[in-house]
């Protein structure tokens, strides 16, 4: 069993007076000791998208990083590299403030790292092991009313008192943590709904926002606010299945809809929608309404492919720039936007039938 006692330290250099999300003078400085990992085993704290912040080597069960975060309450994956190349990793929530960190390799979940001083760790602790008892809870109240009535469990029901308690209790647990840097978090990780992101986002304080995932869900805001109903389609132009430019600003006004399809091969909700789409577009192509299937596809073979497969008669474009979520705040797939022949949003829609209803109202 690996064992890593760490300590993340700095010296505070800041006036009381500072702003919040300002940082301090050195960062972080981090200090530990390695139980039963040999000299030359690498330790490392990263990103969530596997830059590597700082990394170390072990001398004598010892090492030491230096680093400085420009944001506060960073989840970051602490990890080493043991002489056999077994790579072992755990999260952490870091601040730029002194931090001790036990942790154990050995163990699981919650267990594997335990820290002092690190607030936002705690409180992601403190929020994981009460969803932990409300699925439990949730569990046992439908295994009792099964035992009792005789009636077996309704797995739709069940996934579905789950997903309401959870996330009952997630936002109430962000509007009693305002200043929390995990409340923004949790609203990135679990929450979509615009309304309700806005409603939240602005319970939050200056500090919360301050922090790296405040920052990014402010950014998130501010794509949302281009992305309201009455505003014009952020433009793109991208290269269609036969190779040509598609520049959306100028394909729009030659149509009464246009209906964006965000859409990946991968994707098996969206293609099990395309009999109905296709079905809808033949309906509805001579009356002015016109489908540009918009792909997040990394291999632009399996789009091809994918495009080739289903013989999607409409246009189909791709971006494996992650435009989609960048540009558009798409996280959901399929996601459709009605366009009308100014490019301005009429709706947004995750549902092939709601979209088409629309259209033919609207007609």
């Amino acid at each position: 069993m690996f064992k890593i006692i760490v300590i993340l330290s700095y010296l505070l250099a800041v006036s009381v007076f500072g702003i919040y999300g300002q940082g301090y003078e050195f960062g972080f400085k981090i200090t530990g000791s390695v139980e039963g990992v040999k000299t030359g085993s690498t330790i490392f704290l990263m990103d969530t998208k596997n830059d590597t912040i700082c990394s170390t080597k072990a001398v004598d069960s010892h090492f030491e990083m230096l680093g400085r975060l420009p944001f506060e309450g960073e989840m970051l994956l602490l990890g080493i590299v043991t002489e056999s190349g077994i790579k072992k990793i755990v999260p952490v929530f870091v601040e730029n403030d002194k931090i001790d960190i036990v942790c154990d390799f050995g163990s699981s979940g919650n267990d594997a790292v335990k820290i002092i001083g690190s607030s936002t760790h705690n409180e992601y602790v403190q929020v994981v092991n009460e969803e932990s008892a409300i699925l439990e809870g949730v569990k046992n109240r439908f295994l009792n009313e099964s035992n009792a009535t005789g009636k077996k469990i309704v797995i739709s029901e069940y996934a579905e008192s789950q997903i309401r308690e959870l996330q009952g209790y997630r936002i109430m647990w962000i509007l009693n943590h305002p200043d929390s840097y995990l409340s923004p978090w949790l609203l990135l990780r679990y929450f979509s709904e615009s309304k309700e992101l806005f409603r939240y986002f602005n319970a939050l304080s200056r500090k919360a926002l301050s922090g790296k995932y405040g920052k990014d869900l402010k950014s998130k805001m501010d794509t949302e606010r281009l992305l309201a109903v009455g505003s014009v389609m952020p433009d793109f132009e991208l290269t269609s299945v036969d190779g040509n430019l598609v520049k959306l600003s100028k394909l729009v006004g030659s149509y009464n809809f246009t209906i964006i399809d965000f859409w990946a091969s991968w994707c098996g909700p969206c293609r099990s929608e395309f009999p109905e789409m296709k079905k809808n577009f033949s309906l509805f192509r001579e009356k002015g309404v016109m489908v540009i299937g918009y792909s997040v596809d990394k291999m632009e073979t399996s789009w091809r492919s994918t495009v080739l497969k289903e013989s999607l008669p409409w246009i189909n474009v791709i971006d494996t720039n992650d435009g989609a979520n960048m540009k558009y705040n798409v996280e959901k797939l399929p996601t459709y936007f009605l366009l009308d022949s100014e490019g301005r949003i009429v709706n947004r829609f995750n549902d092939n039938k709601a979209i088409w209803d629309f259209v033919k109202e609207s007609l």
